[in-house]
């Protein structure tokens, strides 16, 4: 690293800047980079200690637990109480039990250290051929009233973790490539995005996620022994994709509960098969007070619905419905003719954007 010159002409520097700029502007960087900045000058030999982030390990240069051990306690010692704004743990493997104490020390060491942001990453190994080889993070809840963004990845939790009533101000968790096959439960007050990818659910057990002032849910799972739309069924805004090949949605539907707060749906295609249209017709028979529907199949056209002219299943709400389709082909068609039929309508004007 070198000391950066003069701005313009005017004869100032880097080095006139106030150590809080200092110190966020260190927090950019790589720990190990921030640290030798140290060598700048005398003023620069204690700054990396307070730096606003810490950043060890990158998804294109892993490295082990073991190899970074001393680097992270000299870390977390040195800084004492100063703030985190963010830190990222990233490493592509690790080995004996005493790496699975450090790691743990570490992630609950952050948390003290008031950080917004915590993402922690173990990317090293192919965890699904051995579902013992996975970190194990304690079974024990995080308290943080500044914890806002937490992203867990290639790790195996428990019920205690992600039981998030004492970190008020989360409201981003992100969970990918990890172990829940004990977690029979993630709750949360503050949570309003959820992004569950690629993790391992318990066979034998129902996961439930307690989160009441959700606004988007991602799930994408290895078991799928939940019922999803049960949890769901408080929600006012919904947009509901799935690709061809999944069943969570279509299982779910044989116990289908009742929307008694939905007012806008937004559905794919993947609820609209021609010839088969039950999911569809069940979505709209257990929205009792729906307003819009929109159905993504690619640019826009809009039916007019009059209030007067429905099964009498459908929600007297319902006055916009919207699809959204690149061409119309026999399949839009079918779909059409679907819905000229609920809504008891003789013609539609097409008219695409």
């Amino acid at each position: 690293m070198r000391a950066v010159p003069p701005v313009g002409g005017s004869g100032e520097s880097i080095d006139s800047l106030p150590d809080g700029v200092l110190e966020h502007i260190l927090g950019f960087l790589p720990s190990p980079e921030a640290v030798r900045s140290s060598v700048l000058a005398r003023r620069w030999r204690h700054l990396w200690k307070s730096a606003t982030g810490v950043r060890i390990g990158r998804r294109n240069e892993l490295m082990s637990v073991e190899l970074v051990r001393s680097l992270v306690n000299h870390l977390m010692l040195l800084r004492g109480d100063s703030p985190l704004d963010i830190c990222e743990l990233t490493f592509g493997d690790f080995g004996e039990q005493d790496d699975v104490a450090h790691v743990n020390l570490w992630f609950r060491r952050v948390v003290m250290c008031k950080a917004r942001v915590l993402r922690l990453l173990l990317l090293g190994g192919d965890y699904l051929d051995d579902l013992y080889s996975w970190l194990e993070l304690h079974n024990l809840p995080l308290v943080s009233e500044h914890l806002t963004r937490l992203l867990l990845g290639g790790v195996r939790v428990h019920n205690k973790l992600l039981d998030f009533s004492r970190c008020l101000a989360l409201e981003h968790l992100e969970i990918e490539c990890c172990n829940l096959s004990m977690v029979t439960e993630i709750s949360s007050d503050s949570l309003k995005h959820l992004h569950i990818d690629d993790v391992l659910l318990c066979r034998d057990s129902r996961t439930r996620i307690y989160a009441p002032n959700l606004v988007s849910l991602f799930l994408d799972l290895l078991c799928r022994n939940c019922r999803l739309l049960e949890g769901l069924s408080d929600a006012k805004h919904l947009a509901l994709i799935s690709e061809p090949k999944k069943f969570i949605f279509k299982r779910d539907l044989r116990f289908c509960p009742m929307f008694q707060k939905l007012k806008t749906l937004l559905l794919n295609d993947y609820w609209c098969v021609p010839d088969d249209f039950d999911a569809l017709s069940c979505m709209l028979e257990h929205s009792p007070v729906l307003e819009e529907l929109t159905l993504l199949l690619g640019s826009k056209m809009n039916l007019r619905v009059s209030s007067t002219k429905r099964s009498a299943a459908i929600s007297e709400h319902l006055k916009k419905v919207e699809l959204k389709c690149n061409v119309v082909d026999d399949r839009v068609l079918k779909i059409l003719k679907f819905l000229c039929t609920l809504f008891n309508i003789n013609s539609i004007n097409i008219s695409k954007n």
